[in-house]
């Protein structure tokens, strides 16, 4: 088998983040002014007159004065008696370290503002862009220990200390302290308080590598991958995915007469090796294969090229008579925990209209999954105010809970099956195909509204 990973998944996590302002005060070394660091030099050579340093500057006897008078009241120069001036002990901390150039420590005082995650306190670059505008929205919101929301302050204090050698030589303090950044240390933080709340938002892919036969969560380059973070993460995905909902697929499948998924599960569990291996392929009979969630790039391409097909030919001048295209949802995807997939269904649901008149060429529906509770959530009333259609709330049934597909009416059918097997996988994985074959196009329909209404 040629060795080639298949992306299968996005979906958006979501870490509750805070942002601080922190104030803090470090030591660094100054630049001296031209004059002052030309006579520590001269005299760190060896010891001159004020005579000979009125010469080598070209001062008269009140500039060479001036000049000197810092020095000698800090008892950082002195005079013999016989005229000549050396450093003194402290005259020679200037050039600790076996320096030739003469610096001072001074003590400054900075501010930061800084946006922390509240799962392991990471520091949060520009690239992460947290943002507050969706709060966890179709998101996957990983939990924060209760602690570390009230102690926040307390943490950050803490890691910043830690990483202030870091943060300096990865531009998030906002100050640029030159060529002596090397030498800056923090001497104090002075004061920790949180000015607001917001939240971290990623997306994660996951693939099929059809070399080691296994779905594996890609890492992004770009971020950080905590090991809090992973293990958080593992365990949600874990536990919304549930039990297996195989028994189901094959349920359906089988009532479509769908060999080819049928033989992915022949065992009872999926075959990732053998998915693998078709989609290397490509060669399902009787319809395009479909691999991964609707969201991606590829897939969205794929569902967009044939629902034009399918509507070649419409006449939208009879707006009474169009064709009716039902979008169902699958409350086992996990496509619904991506905002990506949202606005996918919101590019699919208004792709049906003709370029230029904006004349519709189907009747649009998209069928979202409440259970028992028939109440449309946030993301579902959201959705019906981008289409030019309408969502309705439905209660599916076992059967139906792994199903998404598009239908329109005897022309085209999508049908994504959104595999749970926890033995083999962190998450569903989705596999189906598009077909325009008119007794298949049937026979889907049929089976979707009978087990649609079975139990209504």
């Amino acid at each position: 088998m040629i060795k080639k990973r298949f992306p299968i998944l996005e979906l958006d996590t979501c870490v509750k983040a805070q942002r601080f302002k922190v104030n803090y005060s470090v030591i660094k070394k100054n630049e001296l002014d031209l004059v002052d660091e030309h006579v520590l030099r001269l005299l760190n050579l060896g010891s001159f007159t004020a005579r000979d340093l009125a010469t080598f500057f070209g001062f008269d006897a009140r500039e060479t004065q001036t000049a000197l008078h810092d020095f000698i009241s800090r008892n950082e120069v002195s005079q013999t008696q016989d005229g000549y001036l050396r450093l003194t002990q402290e005259g020679m901390k200037y050039f600790k370290g076996g320096l030739d150039d003469p610096f001072i420590k001074a003590i400054a005082e900075y501010s930061a503002s800084l946006c922390f995650e509240l799962i392991e306190f990471r520091p949060l670059g520009v690239d992460e862009n947290p943002d507050n505008s969706d709060k966890g929205f179709n998101a996957i919101t990983l939990d924060v220990p209760p602690e570390h929301v009230s102690e926040s302050e307390r943490h950050v204090e803490e890691k910043f200390k830690r990483m202030f050698r870091e943060l300096l030589e990865k531009n998030m303090l906002g100050v640029n302290f030159g060529k002596y950044g090397t030498d800056i240390d923090l001497y104090m933080v002075k004061s920790v308080y949180k000015y607001s709340d917001t939240f971290l938002r990623r997306t994660e892919t996951f693939e099929l590598d059809s070399e080691a036969g296994r779905i594996e969560k890609c890492l992004t380059p770009k971020y950080e991958e905590p090991e809090a973070y992973t293990q958080k993460l593992h365990e949600q995905l874990r536990y919304k995915s549930g039990r297996s909902n195989i028994k189901d697929v094959i349920a359906f499948a089988d009532s479509i007469n769908d060999e080819f998924v049928l033989d992915l599960l022949t065992d009872g569990s999926l075959n990732i090796q053998r998915l693998a291996q078709w989609l290397v392929d490509d060669n399902r009979e009787g319809g395009v294969i479909f691999a991964g969630g609707l969201n991606l790039t590829e897939n969205r391409k794929k569902v967009l090229d044939a629902i034009d097909e399918a509507l070649q030919g419409i006449d939208t001048a009879q707006q009474e008579q169009l064709p009716e295209m039902c979008l169902l949802l699958s409350s086992d995807s996990f496509n619904l925990y991506s905002k990506e997939y949202y606005s996918t269904l919101i590019e699919v649901a208004n792709h049906q209209t003709v370029p230029g008149d904006n004349k519709a060429r189907c009747k649009t529906t998209i069928f979202y999954p409440t259970g028992r509770r028939r109440q449309l959530p946030r993301a579902a009333n959201f959705l019906e105010k981008q289409i030019n259609g309408s969502v309705e709330a439905f209660e599916e049934t076992e059967v139906l809970s792994p199903i998404e597909a598009i239908i329109l009416e005897q022309r085209l059918a999508i049908v994504i099956y959104h595999i749970k097997d926890p033995e083999r996988s962190d998450v569903p994985v989705p596999v189906g195909f598009i077909t325009t074959d008119n007794d298949q196009v049937h026979v889907i329909t049929e089976r979707i509204r009978q087990h649609k209404y079975e139990d209504e």
